[in-house]
């Protein structure tokens, strides 16, 4: 049981780090996605991160 309750425990710590860690990102705008999408069909490296970074 105390093995369990360890699990939980770090699994919530992630969690929470990870939360903390992508609500330093702003949400794009629909028409910033639009943009982004539209440059990463032209092989922009940049727009892809950029998209994939707001969307984690």
């Amino acid at each position: 049981m105390a093995k369990a309750g360890k699990a939980i425990n770090e699994s919530n710590r992630s969690l929470s780090r990870y939360l903390e860690e992508i609500g330093k990102f702003e949400p794009l705008h629909p028409d910033r996605e639009v943009e982004l999408a539209i440059r990463i069909k032209k092989n922009d490296r940049r727009a892809l991160k950029e998209l994939v970074t707001a969307n984690l």
